[in-house]
């Protein structure tokens, strides 16, 4: 049932965005770990109460859209499959994750929000395979049409859980760094949003990672269901894959 849902999904899935100034071919799988160094761009926003993630995706795909000029994309969704007495396992609160693919993505946000709720549910109802395992059972596919399940990643941690993560430096530490191309993580703490957005920096470097916040940040302001908020902390770093 779940192989036949994917096979579904994937005859719709475009292929790998274009990205100017890529300094590398981009790989249509996470299989080999395709990837430069990689560069980190931390912000805290001070909103003053919680965001919904499933906006907060939206805003995250309505942004990759407009600067990649997009009618489709695939974005691999990180979520838990863990209950509140298991967060302290080892693999950390996100251990799971699956492609959410949307097609006719150029539309009014609130049509946009509905979309996006609707094809992410989907997607976890049918996590018994997850992304490594639809890149393996449907490889020659992929690779035959371009299609990158990992070109874009997103993550969110929720209040609770980042609370009892509350040790760490970071929560957004737990979060591995897979072969994304760009991905954006966020985590909750204390009613203010903490943002990893973080870039292979052989297809986006600094520059180009900060016009993507920009744009993030408006298009965060014409989202429904985002409260206010203003820039607080900023820092930027880079490490070897």
């Amino acid at each position: 049932r779940d192989l036949a849902y994917w096979h579904e999904v994937l005859f719709r899935a475009p292929a790998a965005a274009k990205i100017p100034g890529r300094r590398r071919v981009t790989a249509p799988t996470g299989l080999g770990c395709n990837r430069g160094d990689m560069g980190f761009l931390c912000v805290t926003l001070q909103a003053g109460a919680v965001a919904d993630p499933i906006s907060l995706l939206a805003v995250f795909i309505a942004t990759l859209e407009e600067t990649y000029i997009l009618d489709a994309i695939v974005i691999d969704h990180w979520h838990s499959k863990c209950s509140a007495d298991q967060i302290g396992r080892l693999r950390g609160p996100l251990d799971s994750f699956a492609p959410v693919v949307l097609s006719a993505i150029e539309m009014s946000a609130p049509d946009r929000l509905k979309w996006v709720a609707r094809s992410a549910a989907q997607a976890n109802a049918h996590r018994s395979y997850d992304t490594p395992e639809i890149e393996h059972a449907f490889c020659d596919w992929l690779r035959s049409r371009n299609i990158a399940l990992r070109q874009f990643g997103f993550a969110y941690i929720d209040a609770e859980q980042s609370t009892l993560l509350s040790a760490l430096n970071s929560p957004l530490d737990t979060i591995a760094e897979t072969p994304h191309e760009i991905q954006l993580a966020l985590t909750v703490s204390n009613e203010d949003l903490q943002i990893r957005l973080g870039v292979d920096l052989e297809v986006v470097g600094e520059e180009q990672a900060q016009r993507l916040f920009g744009l993030l940040m408006e298009k965060w302001r014409t989202t429904p269901g985002l409260p206010d908020c203003q820039l607080g902390e900023q820092t930027w770093h880079a490490r070897q894959w």
